[in-house]
């Protein structure tokens, strides 16, 4: 596959105990976030579906509003980064918020 067809960007990706004022809200992004959850755990809601990811595993929440809600001792590693097709396309689709144990 040819790279530069792509639009890839890596937005962040760090460690941290997550802050009281960010365990409960909404989150909306094209972006794709994803969440090692090193302790606690957390339930994503996304229109008629939840998910929930405990300790070891990672989740990716689907596009669109996405609510989630955090454990008080969650820890995670939270990376975000961009995938499309220069276009603006994704790359792959996510119809679902996947969970890997």
């Amino acid at each position: 596959m040819d790279l530069s067809l792509l639009d890839i960007k890596l937005l962040w990706a760090t460690e941290r105990l997550i802050e009281p004022e960010s365990r409960r809200s909404t989150m909306y992004t094209d972006d794709i976030p994803a969440w090692l959850i090193r302790q606690g755990s957390v339930k994503v809601r996304c229109d008629d579906e939840v998910a929930e990811a405990k300790a070891g595993h990672w989740i990716m929440p689907r596009p669109g509003a996405v609510w989630h809600d955090f454990t008080d001792d969650a820890v995670l590693i939270s990376i975000r980064f961009r995938l499309r097709l220069l276009n603006g396309d994704d790359l792959f689709p996510r119809p679902r918020t996947l969970v890997i144990p």
